[in-house]
């Protein structure tokens, strides 16, 4: 399911470009269809959590994944601005709904496996990025529309969906009173930290092809692979981060990333030469790769909170974040230059080096020993 998301994501991502050249779409006029994606998104997850807590995450996971494909198609073949936004504002709904399910779903894994290996989890989405931004790379090329694309995409993931929610977690989800409480300052501090990672990530989706293709005049197809490149180097360091965890610790591995993140994409903007973008996003993909999967982690380790509702809150936060960062950078594009608004993904991997602290602080307060006897494990979860 992680694998699904991430190539629906990356699918819709890799044709931004000629979706915004064939709707003749200016930088404003894209973020603000990216903005209703954003606004989307936010209308679903009070009804998915309560969604969850009903049904369990197995069934919102499996369902969303369906809807999720449908929606697809349907960006593809918007013919209006209009049409579009109302599109991206469903898909929104529908891809916010899906990752809050599964990292849920993820969550009880990992509590069954009793170790690490969230990143893991968060690795195969990567994978999935890296295969559809370099399969949309391909159709680019080729010049095959964006509706003959996604579509022939949907189809294929919606079978993989299928097959894949069989072997989902069966769960009852949890009292619709406890998934809805106002999340904690520990949840809150948590949810910070992913959601400055997932600006950096939603801007490096959403901007680099179109930074490559009209910024530094690149070719449809070089356009994708800045894309290609980010999510390739972020699944080569999500495969190998629940170990880099182990040896290293959350903090000083946070603070490591964001310091490379922002020195690669700082630079790339600097030099302006297509090749060491592609570099440079490639650096930033190794450096926040472990974001995600630390937050969720200690997200689900939290003392005196509930695993599935801090889940919840930090998915929301850092989906949220993700979605209203790139319609930011498309409106300071559009009163300065997209060069110069990209620079708030340099601040942001700053801000992760700052709060990476207080992460850590919060994920002592929270774990239990692996040797710890079962009844207080139990009672900790």
């Amino acid at each position: 399911m992680f694998f699904v998301n991430g190539s629906l994501f990356a699918t819709w991502v890799s044709r931004i470009p000629r979706v915004k050249a064939d709707l003749g779409l200016s930088e404003s006029a894209l973020g603000l269809a990216l903005f209703v994606m954003a606004i989307g998104t936010f209308a679903a997850l009070p009804a998915t959590v309560w969604l969850i807590a009903r049904f369990g995450s197995r069934s919102v996971t499996a369902g969303a994944a369906l809807a999720c494909c449908a929606v697809l198609a349907a960006v593809g073949f918007a013919p209006t601005f209009g049409l579009l936004a109302a599109a991206l504002g469903l898909l929104g709904a529908t891809m916010g709904a899906m990752d809050v399910a599964m990292n849920s779903q993820a969550s009880l894994l990992e509590k069954a496996h009793e170790r690490s290996i969230m990143a893991s989890f968060h690795g195969l989405w990567s994978l999935g990025g890296l295969v559809g931004a370099a399969a949309g790379g391909v159709f680019a090329a080729q010049q095959l529309t964006p509706f003959d694309h996604f579509l022939a995409v949907g189809v294929l993931l919606s079978l993989l969906a299928v097959v894949a929610a069989r072997w989902l977690l069966p769960d009852t989800g949890a009292a619709p009173g406890a998934v809805l409480a106002w999340p904690s300052r520990a949840v809150l501090g948590v949810g910070l930290v992913a959601a400055c990672g997932a600006i950096v990530e939603g801007g490096i989706a959403d901007w680099s092809g179109v930074y490559l293709r009209e910024t530094l005049a690149t070719g449809a197809g070089f356009a994708a692979s800045g894309f290609a490149a980010f999510s390739l180097a972020m699944t080569i360091g999500r495969l190998t981060g629940d170990r880099m965890i182990d040896r290293f610790g959350p903090v000083p591995l946070l603070r490591a990333g964001a310091a490379l993140a922002g020195v690669a994409i700082g630079g790339a903007l600097l030099v302006g030469n297509p090749y060491v973008a592609v570099v440079g996003f490639a650096a930033a993909g190794i450096g926040m790769s472990v974001v995600f999967p630390i937050a969720f982690s200690v997200a689900g380790r939290l003392h005196g909170t509930l695993p599935s509702t801090a889940i919840a809150a930090v998915a929301t936060m850092a989906y949220g974040a993700g979605m209203a960062g790139p319609p930011f950078i498309g409106f300071a594009a559009g009163s300065t230059s997209l060069t110069l608004a990209l620079g708030l993904l340099v601040f942001m991997c700053v801000l992760i080096g700052l709060l990476a602290g207080n992460l850590g602080a919060r994920a002592q307060q929270g774990v239990v020993p692996n040797d710890a006897p079962v009844t207080a494990r139990a009672a900790n979860e």
